[in-house]
């Protein structure tokens, strides 16, 4: 599979027959000659752009809080939802913050884009709201993958502005989900930061210097 690093948590995944486009938000959109689907996680800026509604594509798959019409192109989902959609399953986890985390199944193959669903832990924040968030998400994230056995490619949440706790909510996630490629995302431009938290795991994390930039994994 091919994948491209566009901006923050922006990603285009193509397969050999289908390309997807995550949570695009600025950049250079990558050129595809494949059916094209588009998914943004929750309407903050970061995340959503309504540039993407005009983006050629074979449906876009937005979360239930973006501010968009439906139509026959365009789906709008809410948390905790299932639906196949041209020959794949969405499946989505609720956000820890807005919005909602994508699964997407298709030809054996499982991707998963965190949007903002990750242990939002942060210094000089109340303790008991930080265990409470920690705890939702390890909640969310046990009950969300209790049925997966592994993840095709993985797209986490690596937050710099976390402090020591800005590799939390991956860490969880790898600690107790069979990943095989993963990506660190919403970290800001700080690639020193994300390499520094690369060098603490032995999961195949990919190293990200610049955006654009292009990655290969075995399909």
């Amino acid at each position: 599979m091919k994948i491209t690093y566009i901006e923050h948590s922006g990603f285009m995944v193509e397969m050999q027959d289908r390309a997807f486009l995550f949570d695009y938000w600025k950049g250079a959109l990558p050129r595809t000659d494949k059916p094209l689907y588009i998914f943004s996680s929750h309407a903050h800026r970061d995340h959503f752009n309504k540039k993407i509604l005009s983006f050629p594509c074979e449906k876009t798959i937005l979360s239930s809080d973006i501010d968009v019409k439906e139509n026959e192109k365009t789906i709008k989902i809410g948390a905790n939802k299932s639906l196949d959609i041209d020959g794949m399953t969405v499946k989505t986890l609720k956000s820890t913050d807005e919005g909602v985390a994508f699964i997407i199944e298709y030809k054996g193959k499982v991707i998963y884009h965190a949007g903002d669903l990750n242990d939002w832990y942060w210094e000089g924040e109340d303790e008991d709201w930080n265990r409470k968030m920690t705890a939702a998400y390890q909640s969310i994230i046990k009950k969300g993958f209790a049925d997966i056995k592994k993840v095709d490619i993985a797209f986490l949440p690596v937050d710099p502005r976390q402090e020591g706790h800005c590799g939390s909510g991956a860490d969880f996630f790898l600690d107790n989900v069979k990943a095989d490629n993963v990506f660190p995302m919403h970290f800001w431009g700080n690639y020193k930061r994300i390499e520094e938290y690369r060098q603490t795991r032995r999961e195949k994390i990919y190293k990200i210097t610049s955006a654009p930039q292009v990655f290969e994994t075995e399909e």
